[in-house]
């Protein structure tokens, strides 16, 4: 998964670049002949919030919630982020780290990367309370700016110490625009 978000990093959004400027080049743009453009992407802070599946491939009964502020730095391609997941199994993981945003029209592609601190809780031992956490999420943008979607993550050690178990978890997001 690690390996994935940190491709999407580098190459999706030279092939977004690509795309939009074919788009750009094309005759016929929805500007030209008076339709609606798609909304362009801007410079906002957003607050997310999501709710879902931690242990996704586990047997274990549970749920999940996240709350992270993502910060807009336009001159950055890299941008960042900070937040915290908790579970009902009294899981909690702090984490900092960086997003990068690939835009298809209304369609957000986001990859993720961070590191933290982990608690197990009642939850499984991921053998270390230093972990990492890769995730890309899939949103739409509303019209108001307030977004949608689905993060698939994946919390690991890294292979650091032992046991390295890791965790997938399955979250729902909204995002919330501020300024």
């Amino acid at each position: 998964m690690a390996v994935a978000v940190l491709l999407a990093c580098g190459l999706a959004p030279a092939w977004a670049s690509a795309q939009q400027g074919a788009g750009a080049a094309g005759a016929g743009s929805a500007e030209g002949e008076g339709g609606a453009a798609p909304p362009r992407p801007t410079a906002v802070h957003h607050v997310l919030v999501g709710a879902g599946l931690p242990g996704l491939l586990d047997a274990a009964e549970s749920t999940a919630g996240l709350l992270a502020v993502r910060f807009a730095t336009p001159a950055l391609p890299l941008r960042p982020m900070a937040g915290v997941v908790a579970s009902s199994q009294r899981q909690i993981f702090l984490f900092a780290g960086i997003y990068r945003e690939v835009t298809l029209g209304r369609l957000f592609l986001t990859p993720l990367f961070s590191a933290g601190v982990w608690e197990n809780g009642g939850g499984r031992n991921l053998g270390s309370p230093f972990q990492f956490r890769s995730a890309l999420e899939v949103a739409w943008q509303l019209d108001l700016g307030y977004r949608v979607g689905v993060e698939l993550a994946h919390v690991s050690n890294g292979g650091f110490r032992r046991p390295n178990p890791g965790e997938e978890r399955l979250l729902l997001t909204v995002a919330l625009p501020f300024s």
